[in-house]
């Protein structure tokens, strides 16, 4: 008879692999593994004591430890074993994870339907779904019938030592396991046992197709730690990057560290990118899958395995059923026109605005014309700079400057000031590039900085060439930080 005492396990270490850090928890006196549909039990001959492998989260619910519990009834541990296979620790292997991840992947076929695990990084684990059906292939520019990518899900890893430099792989929260063994690991992922399924080449041009249903925020978070250094860490408060940086910024491909004036740069499948004489990275926006690199005086592309892009064109998707601005401006007098689309009807308010009162030699909208037409997809998220559609560019005297119009007020508190009708010109070059400000000769865009510079460039993207007032030359980032030559 099996005899039971509460005992709590809860302590934790960090595997590291290279750079990175791996979360474990470690149990020293386990005998057996039982492993069943999903999860593993381990038992301990030794002490009478069958451990249960559970998640608890915290009040954040951005760390969910993993903890072992002994309190067991008898009549649970039979249930288990009853519906378990049992190996015996010494029948498990050493987990290489780092040989692991290169180029391993397991493939189950059933039918219409295949099944895909591999692990994303030391971190990650990821499930692809494919069907076998027909659809439109963008880059054959034709339907064809083939394996489809159809969903792919990610899930965290944990690692559990048990001793003698063996350890066993927790999917997700509970949702599988991978154990080593001596002929190959045993791996079970929700109802999919990948234990003798066919290893395929892991290939980069795959990585690009799933990594677009990948999220980092979801696995990764970013921590302020002692003397405001910042660290990056998984869901159970394991360090990520066994580094400290000054800033951390990341989104769904990237992530950048900054430590003095080094910057670190690796993607967030983990792999870190050459950053030798590299001044600053941003990353662009999601949908261009890349970043952008200051390295020495030259600008450049990188896409999510760090290869040089050339520059392409990204379309943008769009929503048919949002509100419709229609503005104009007609012998001083603006009108404006806000369409609803309602359960397919359109309904229509309008609202003039008379200028006259304010005296203006001209008054055009930032597109340089005397119409415009906003809608909800105008002012996207992945435009650097998004100027607000209520801005006038106005002359007086041979003077510009920038107002505000007001649709809830008329006559004089129509109008607010935004920029002084005091500079020699004001350059407008729609609504996603910043104003252009001319004064004395010098110039300088609006709310980027206020120093003055002989020449200034467009922007491309993040940066524009710049020559300052002594002569300088050099680059300028879209946050106002300059970078000489």
């Amino acid at each position: 008879m099996v005899f039971y005492k509460y005992i709590s396990t809860l302590f934790f270490a960090l595997i590291s692999f290279s750079a990175f850090a791996q979360s474990s928890l470690k149990i020293n006196d386990v005998s057996l593994v039982a492993y069943g549909a999903r999860d593993i039990d381990l038992i301990s001959v030794k002490n009478n004591i069958f451990y249960e492998i559970y998640f608890y989260y915290s009040e954040n619910d951005t760390i969910s430890p993993l903890s072992v519990d002994n309190d067991y009834d008898e009549t649970s541990e039979t249930s288990i074993l009853k519906n378990s296979k049992i190996i015996k620790v010494e029948d498990i292997t050493t987990l290489k994870i780092n040989e692991f991840i290169q180029n391993k992947k397991y493939e189950v076929v059933n039918k219409n339907e295949k099944r895909v695990f591999s692990l994303f990084n030391n971190q990650i684990a990821v499930l692809e779904r494919y069907e076998f059906e027909d659809y439109y292939d963008n880059k054959k520019q034709k339907n064809v019938k083939d394996w489809h990518l159809s969903s792919t899900d990610f899930e965290s890893i944990y690692m559990l030592d048990i001793g003698l430099g063996k350890n066993i792989v927790v999917l997700g929260n509970n949702d599988g396991y991978i154990i080593p063994t001596s002929k190959r690991p045993i791996i079970q992922y929700h109802d999919i046992n990948f234990t003798n399924a066919k290893i395929i080449d892991y290939n980069d041009e795959n990585l690009r197709e799933k990594i677009q249903y990948f999220n980092g925020k979801d696995f990764y978070k970013i921590k302020r730690e002692a003397k405001n250094k910042y660290s990056l860490r998984n869901n159970f408060g394991g360090m990520v990057i066994n580094k400290l940086y000054d800033t951390i910024y990341m989104n769904e491909y990237f992530i950048v560290g900054k430590l003095n004036s080094d910057i670190e740069i690796y993607n967030t499948s983990l792999k870190k990118f050459d950053t030798k004489n590299i001044k600053a990275a941003y990353p662009k926006n999601e949908i261009f899958q890349s970043i952008q690199i200051l390295k020495g005086n030259e600008l450049q592309d990188l896409s999510f395995l760090g290869e040089i892009k050339q520059k392409e064109k990204v379309g943008r998707s769009v929503c048919g059923n949002v509100p419709e601005w229609n503005y104009s401006i007609n012998d001083k007098m603006l009108t404006t026109k806000t369409s609803t689309y309602y359960r397919k009807q359109v309904e229509d308010a309008i609202i003039k605005i008379d200028l006259s009162l304010y005296f203006f030699d001209t008054v055009l909208f930032l597109n340089n014309t005397n119409e415009f037409i906003y809608d909800g997809n105008e002012f996207a998220s992945d435009y650097i700079f998004n100027l607000p559609f209520k801005w006038l560019l106005v002359s007086k005297y041979g003077k510009y400057g920038v107002y505000e119009f007001n649709t809830d007020r008329e006559n004089w508190d129509a109008l607010k000031e935004i920029i002084p009708v005091e500079y020699d010109s004001i350059e407008a070059s729609g609504y996603h590039r910043p104003l252009k400000l001319k004064k004395d000769n010098f110039y300088t865009y609006y709310n980027v900085n206020k120093k003055k510079y002989k020449t200034l460039d467009k922007y491309n993207y993040h940066f524009c060439r710049f020559e300052n007032e002594f002569g300088k030359l050099g680059w300028l980032d879209y946050k106002g930080n300059e970078y000489y030559d």
